[in-house]
This record gives C-alpha cells, structure tokens and sequence, in this order.
C-alpha cells in the first residue's frame, strides 16, 4: 500500500489509515490517537492485536495490568483480554496496529461501542 493511496478515515477522534490488503486474515492500520479521546472505553472481542508505536507514548491497559509503551515498543495479545488504549501526551501517539478481525466495520472493530447501551 502506498502512502499516497492510503485515505484517512476518522472514527471517534482518531484517525486510521488503512496501511495493507482488504480481504485478507488480518488488518493493518496506521493510527493516530489524539490525548484525551476514546481512553475510557474497554474494548473485549475475538481476536489477536498487534501494535507498534511509531510516536508518542501510549497507555495500554490489560486486564489488571497497566504499560506505558514508547516508540519503538510494542505490545502482542488477546483481544479477548478486556483492554484500553490512550495517548499518554497531549501531542497524541502514532501506532501500527494489526488485528486478525475482519468481520466488523472499521469503528466497531477499533472502537468498540462508543454508545453502551445502543444510546
């Protein structure tokens, strides 16, 4: 995928860039995380992620376990492992992320439900 035929996409104040193959066993993402969006909301579904932080540094919640990953780190794991994402820096972070759910929409998939409750 070139960088010039990658087409932003916007979901829930980040920012997403499809960065390899539709169709295929695993998707891959570009993402940018703005400070203050999304880090409240637990995401639990099938699945494996992937990331790798690019810039910034992001906050990463396991279960009971809390990282704080930098550039260059990067975190492997069941999605079905209740798990949160936020920037830790006000200027935001930028990951790679690869996810093996291809079933779901963009913003379901990576966001969860923004809305609980159907709201």
């Amino acid at each position: 995928v070139r960088a010039g035929a990658m087409e932003p996409t916007e979901a829930g104040g980040w920012t997403y860039w499809q960065a390899g193959g539709s169709g295929r066993a695993m998707q891959a993402l570009r993402v940018r995380v703005p400070y203050g969006s999304q880090g409240d909301i637990v995401r639990v579904h099938p699945g494996e992620e992937w990331l790798h932080v690019l810039t910034g540094r992001l906050r990463l919640r396991l279960g009971d376990s809390a990282h704080l990953l930098g550039p260059g780190d990067s975190a492997h794991f069941d999605s079905l492992t209740p798990h949160r994402i936020a920037a830790a820096d006000p200027d935001g972070a930028v990951l790679l992320f690869v996810h093996t759910l291809l079933q779901s929409p963009l913003g379901a998939l990576c966001l969860g439900d923004v809305h609980p409750g159907g709201a």
